[in-house]
């Protein structure tokens, strides 16, 4: 009775360690998605300010031409070329940013799964341990 106990408890513990190693990995696979969508919504926000770039564009170089100034002289070039650096800039700031994120997500997920997984492994050792004790003890 008491080996079948034994056996019962091992397995069990076998598959505690085994779900929460798979647990681990999932996690670690969600951390994974969150990265990408965070690289995604990236390039949806430099498509956006290219856009809003596109139009303060048009929009200067209508009012220049409205004014009878060539928009590529002189003050109006001045303005597009601030606008197009300001553009550059925030754009580099955001990619930098973004790229520390997902860095950050992805390194924390490995971690925790990492733990999790040596956590997992460690219960086993344990409880093997406390088995061989209980195995041990009985059969003296």
């Amino acid at each position: 009775m008491a080996m079948a106990a034994l056996i019962i408890s091992a397995g069990a513990s076998l598959a505690s360690a085994a779900s929460k190693e798979a647990q681990a990995d999932i996690e670690e696979g969600q951390a994974e998605v969150a990265a990408k969508q965070e690289e995604l919504r990236l390039v949806q926000r430099e498509a956006d300010r290219k856009d809003r770039l596109a139009s303060s564009l048009a929009a200067q170089n209508a009012m220049a031409g409205a004014k009878g100034i060539a928009a590529f002289e002189g003050s109006p070039l001045t303005i597009l070329q601030d606008s197009l650096q300001r553009e550059q800039t925030a754009s580099e700031r955001d990619r930098f940013s973004t790229e520390l994120d997902v860095l950050a997500r992805r390194t924390g997920a490995r971690t925790k799964a990492k733990m999790a997984k040596i956590s997992a492994r460690l219960g086993l050792l344990q409880k093997g341990s406390s088995m061989m004790g209980s195995f041990g003890g009985s059969g003296g």
